[in-house]
C-alpha cells in the first residue's frame, strides 16, 4: 500500500524530523513548542518547522521520563504530562486517518555512550552494564552510523529518550 502523497510531503518537510519506519508508520521527533489539552494536540518543533498533531487518548501510548510505574491503579502518563521544551520522539501511523499511535517525552535527554570495542555504536546512558562484563558489543549496542548528531532514539527497556552522540 503507498503512503498517500500529502504524508510523503509531510515526511519531506520535516527533513531529519521524520523517518519512514515501515509503509504505514512515520516516526517524528523535535522539542514540544505548544501543548493544547483541550483540543488534545501537541505541536512538535522540527527542524525550523511546526506540526500540530492530534492526541486520541485511546488510541495514543504516552511515556513521560520512562515508564510509568507498574503500581497497581497507577495511571500511565498523559498528554497533560508534555511540557513546552521537552524533547518528543513518536509514530504516526498512517491509516484511513493519521493517528499518532507512540508519543516519548523526556526533559532532558541524555548522550548515549560510546562502544569503545566497536566504531559506531553505542549504548543507552540507562542501560546497565556489568563491571564484570568485559564487552558491551552484542548486548544492547545499536550501530548508529548513518544517524546525525543529536538524533534521537529511545531506550525500549526504560522508555527514555537518548542523543545519538
Amino acid at each position: 500500500m503507498k503512503l498517500p502523497a500529502h504524508f510523503v510531503s509531510l515526511a519531506l518537510l520535516l527533513g531529519t524530523g521524520l523517518a519512514l519506519a515501515e509503509e504505514k508508520k512515520v516516526g517524528f521527533q523535535g522539542k514540544v513548542s505548544e501543548v493544547d489539552l483541550s483540543a488534545k494536540t501537541i505541536t512538535v518543533r522540527a527542524g525550523k518547522k511546526d506540526f500540530v498533531f492530534q492526541i486520541d487518548p485511546q488510541r495514543c501510548k504516552v511515556v513521560k521520563d520512562g515508564f510509568y510505574p507498574s503500581i497497581p491503579g497507577a495511571q500511565a502518563p498523559a498528554l497533560k504530562s508534555a511540557r513546552v521544551g521537552d524533547s518528543v520522539v513518536g509514530t504516526l501511523v498512517v491509516e484511513n486517518k493519521p493517528a499518532v499511535t507512540e508519543l516519548y517525552l523526556t526533559t532532558t535527554p541524555e548522550p548515549g555512550v560510546r562502544v569503545k570495542e566497536e566504531h559506531g555504536h553505542i549504548t543507552s546512558p540507562y542501560h546497565f552494564i556489568s563491571p564484570l562484563s568485559h564487552t558491551t558489543v552484542g548486548h544492547g549496542s545499536i550501530d548508529v552510523r548513518g544517524y546525525a548528531r543529536g538524533s534521537m532514539l529511545v531506550d525500549q527497556n526504560t522508555g527514555k529518550i537518548f542523543l545519538v552522540p
